[in-house]
């Protein structure tokens, strides 16, 4: 194994997320709560990526770079569907009647990020599409609500997770940027789940 500990973290993040995320979407099938499927999709998008991440960091090595342009561009593509859903759960929250006529072009600027990242792949909108995400997140974090603790508590340590991989900060010779920043964001994927489990769609207003 190439990179055994971000590798682990990495599967660690998976299984959390997915376990997570399923519950979350058992959850809604009892109640019909449309805001906790796409919250539960979210969860899985995440723990999806992280699973792409443990092949990734893992098998794939700097010497099969057709290999890394596909695990790289999926892994990209499973981060913006997290966001999406995030984005969709929002929506369906805050939005009132005028949710009925976001949801479909926030599907369409969905497709167009997925095929933008495979074909003319530019991080830079894969940080514009999260920040999308994290106003969304923040929009909900100002609505009144059970939801609101956990949601700020997970926001700030996805936020803080990402700033110290941004900065390639490591807590030592042993748990690298990478590795450090699973271990956050598996904490914060724990309150996003608390919070997830809290949402109600908005009614027509």
């Amino acid at each position: 194994m190439l990179e055994p500990m971000t590798a682990l973290t990495d599967l660690l993040l998976c299984i959390v997320a997915c376990m997570l995320g399923l519950k979350l979407m058992e959850y809604e099938l009892g109640e019909g709560l449309l805001s906790r499927f796409f919250w539960g999709k979210a969860l899985l998008s995440i723990g999806f990526s992280a699973f792409l991440g443990v092949i990734n960091h893992g098998f794939i090595s700097a010497d099969q770079p057709h290999a890394k342009f596909f695990f790289w561009r999926v892994t990209m593509i499973a981060i913006g569907s997290a966001g999406s859903n995030f984005m969709l759960s929002a929506v369906i929250v805050l939005g009132g009647k005028a949710r009925h006529y976001l949801v479909i072009p926030l599907c369409v600027l969905d497709t167009i990020y997925i095929v933008w990242i495979w074909f003319f792949y530019d991080f830079r909108v894969v940080i514009v599409w999260l920040a999308l995400a994290l106003v969304a997140l923040g929009m909900l974090c100002c609505k009144p609500g059970p939801h609101r603790k956990s949601l700020v508590v997970g926001a700030v340590l996805t936020g803080i997770g990402l700033g110290l991989w941004s900065a390639s900060v490591a807590l030592n010779s042993y748990i690298n940027h990478n590795d450090l920043y699973h271990l956050i964001q598996l904490v914060a994927v724990f309150f996003l789940y608390r919070a997830g489990l809290q949402l109600k769609d908005c009614a027509d207003a």
